[in-house]
Formats: structure tokens, C-alpha cells, sequence
């Protein structure tokens, strides 16, 4: 009669772990599925699943009931280290019934559990320990026998399917990210960028939103890069790019737009609001200190940016990013180290300094709006 009743317990946890599974694509979602299913079955109050983390292969926490949320964030253990660790280095499970007579657990983690029987169990696929499942404090009180490793077989196997679409959802998001990301500054690229804009226009344009774009280029880079050598030029857009992912909200959009060049789309924002961010960017910039910014022609790295925003200047993503383009073009032929928004009124162009601006014919259609 106890093994009908068990064999029952096994093929409704089947049921239930087959239905949860297909209502979930989130391997985290899914983790706490299993944790909760091996709980339900042994009758344990606590419990972790654990899984090692991609690179290091440190056993991790990927779903905790009856522990701590900040000591489940931290915990790391290696191959061999505590018992979980030991139970992934062997491939073996443990049972313990009794924590006070085992030299295994420190003292000081003994107040951790309410009875003093714990149970830790290997996760493996194809003969190798890819996860450890620890169960402790049954509710009634009652020690970890050797049938409940039995019972939890249907529970490891679903554990294993979980494990494998775990992976598969981290590497494909990883590939996701490196097709989106520069690789150099981690900020989007240009190619997403784009998609970026035309969703954020799109939006724009059917709630009848403001939105903005500037463009942003610094000032003198060939100077930098020449004087100072490349992994400096690199370090240096590196850090632009955390100045201006730190100096933008949420919702907006921070990208290197190729080469010295990075861009920020700021949804729901108007024309004279984004100078005044773009006015704050600059001077944010223009008081860091970049290594070998001294040896520059104006003594510091500095930028240039152009404003233009929809649906005043321009309504398609194509015209939006010539007009702001525009407008930073006269930033550099107005002297560098300043901000131009476009407008509707033509304005004479000064002629360009040097390298990066050459001389333009005067365009219709800047002014500064500072």
C-alpha cells in the first residue's frame, strides 16, 4: 500500500511538473517549479537547487525556500566545499539524519535547520553532476530515508530538461546581446540603435509624444588617439559612455553610433528640454578627467552634440538623424565644446577649424537654442 501510494505521488508530480513546464519558457520560473515539487513529495519545508554558474563552475542558488534572499544572492561554493559541494565534486547523495552527530556540518549553520535531518541529492545528465538539490526540516518532523531519494527520481529527471533549457536561455540571450551591443563600450549599436529609434518614433507619433535625439561626438579624438595611443582612445570612450548611461533616465536610449560618435534618444522629451541635458552632459564631460586630456589642443577631452526632435524638425528616422547630424556639424564649426539644437531659420556657418569638420557650404535650418 505504501509503495501504491508513493508510485501515485510520483506520476502526479509528473502531471504537475509537465503542465508547469509547458506554462513557462523562464528557466528561474522553472527551478522553482522543481524546488517546489521535491518539497510537496518528501514533505520538506526548506530546500535550494543549485547550479554552477557559466565560467568559474561555482555551485550557485537558482531557487531557495526557507533561506535568507541576500545569503542565496551571495552563496558561492566550489567543487568539494560543504556538502552541497561535496554531493557535486562525487556525483553521490548524502543523507544525514542526524546533523548534530555529523562532522560535516559547522556548528555555527546548525541553528539554520528546524529538525536535524537534511537531505542533498546529485542533479545528473548523461553521467555527469550538472545541479544538487538540498531538502531539510520535513514537517512532521520525521528523518530522510533512502525511499525518499527513490520518490524524487521522477522530480531529478524533470530537474535535468530544466537545467538544459536554462543554458539554452542564457546562451541564446548572450548571442542576443552581442548582436545589439557594441563590444568595446557595452552600449547598444548602431544597427539596434536604429530599430530602437523607429520603435521609439512609432510610439511617438501614435500617442502624439515629443521625443528627441541628440548626437554627440567628441572633440578632437584623432588628437587623443595620436597622442595618447589607441587603448587610451579606447578607455576613453569607455568612460564617455558610462557618463552618459549615468547622466540619462531609464526610458532613454544611450548608443555609440560609430567611431567618436555616440547618440541618445529621450522619449517624451522636448526640444529645449533635451539642450539642457545635452548642456548638462557637456559640462559633466568637460569636468572628468581623462588620462592625457592635458595634452589636448584646448587642454581638456570635450564634446560636441547636435539636437533635433520629432515631430517638429522631422517625422521619419532618417530625416531626424540628418537634422541633428546637421546641428552637431555646426557645434564643431562653431568652435567645439557646445551644444546646437536645429531649427527652421537658416544661419551662416563658420568656417571649420581642422580635422573632423571640413568646410561646408552654409545650410538652411540651424541655430543655437541655448
Amino acid at each position: 500500500q505504501e509503495d501504491a501510494r508513493r508510485r501515485h505521488e510520483q506520476v502526479a508530480a509528473v502531471r504537475s511538473l509537465s503542465q508547469r513546464f509547458l506554462g513557462s519558457l523562464d528557466p528561474e520560473e522553472l527551478f522553482r517549479v522543481i524546488l517546489d515539487e521535491a518539497r510537496k513529495l518528501t514533505g520538506a519545508r526548506k530546500g535550494s537547487l543549485m547550479v554552477p554558474e557559466a565560467g568559474n563552475g561555482a555551485l550557485r542558488v537558482r531557487a531557495a525556500v526557507g533561506m535568507a534572499e541576500k545569503v542565496a544572492e551571495r552563496l558561492r561554493l566550489r567543487a568539494g566545499e560543504g556538502i552541497a559541494g561535496r554531493v557535486f565534486a562525487t556525483g553521490e547523495p548524502i543523507i544525514v539524519h542526524d546533523i548534530e552527530l555529523d562532522p560535516r556540518f559547522r556548528r555555527k549553520n546548525r541553528p539554520r535547520f528546524d529538525t536535524r535531518s537534511f537531505l542533498c541529492l546529485p542533479i545528473r545528465k548523461n553521467g555527469h553532476t550538472v545541479g544538487v538539490l538540498s531538502l531539510s526540516d520535513k514537517a512532521t518532523g520525521e528523518p530522510f530515508e533512502p525511499q525518499d531519494l527513490d520518490v524524487l527520481e521522477t522530480v531529478l529527471a524533470q530537474a535535468t530538461l530544466a537545467i538544459e533549457r536554462s543554458t539554452y536561455w542564457a546562451q541564446s540571450k548572450e548571442l542576443r546581446r552581442l548582436s545589439i551591443t557594441d563590444g568595446l563600450t557595452g552600449l547598444l549599436n548602431r544597427r539596434y540603435f536604429q530599430e530602437r529609434l523607429a520603435e521609439e518614433l512609432d510610439r511617438a507619433s501614435r500617442h502624439s509624444h515629443p521625443l528627441s535625439l541628440i548626437l554627440i561626438d567628441i572633440d578632437h579624438f584623432k588628437h587623443y588617439n595620436d597622442t595618447n595611443g589607441h587603448p587610451a582612445g579606447d578607455k576613453a570612450l569607455v568612460l564617455l559612455g558610462r557618463i552618459l548611461r549615468a547622466s540619462v533616465r531609464a526610458i532613454d536610449v544611450v548608443s555609440r553610433f560609430g567611431g567618436e560618435e555616440f547618440a541618445v534618444i529621450l522619449p517624451e522629451t522636448r526640444k529645449r528640454e533635451a539642450v539642457e541635458i545635452g548642456e548638462r552632459i557637456r559640462r559633466e564631460v568637460e569636468a572628468f578627467y581623462f588620462p592625457g586630456e592635458e595634452r589636448q589642443p584646448a587642454g581638456k577631452l570635450t564634446i560636441s552634440m547636435g539636437v533635433a526632435a520629432f515631430p517638429e524638425d522631422a517625422r521619419d528616422l532618417r530625416g531626424l538623424i540628418q537634422r541633428a547630424d546637421r546641428a552637431l556639424y555646426l557645434a564643431k564649426a562653431r568652435g567645439r565644446n557646445r551644444i546646437e539644437a536645429h531649427a527652421a531659420a537658416p544661419t551662416p556657418v563658420p568656417p571649420a577649424e581642422d580635422e573632423g569638420a571640413p568646410a561646408e557650404p552654409q545650410q538652411a535650418g540651424w541655430t543655437r537654442v541655448l
